[in-house]
């Protein structure tokens, strides 16, 4: 399982937040808000998943 830390962007809910996202086996398995310092990176999870 690996991670990648960056802003996320929620396209469903119009919404940006900080966070992670937790891929296994190739797949998304969770994604994480959270308040520490992230890379500035944005993610759009499941964009092209």
């Amino acid at each position: 399982m690996w991670r990648i830390q960056g802003i996320i962007i929620d396209s469903v809910y119009r919404r940006k937040f900080n966070g992670e996202v937790l891929i296994n086996d190739g797949k998304i398995a969770e994604v994480i808000k959270t308040e520490k310092s992230i890379p500035n990176q944005y993610i759009m999870p499941g964009f092209v998943d």
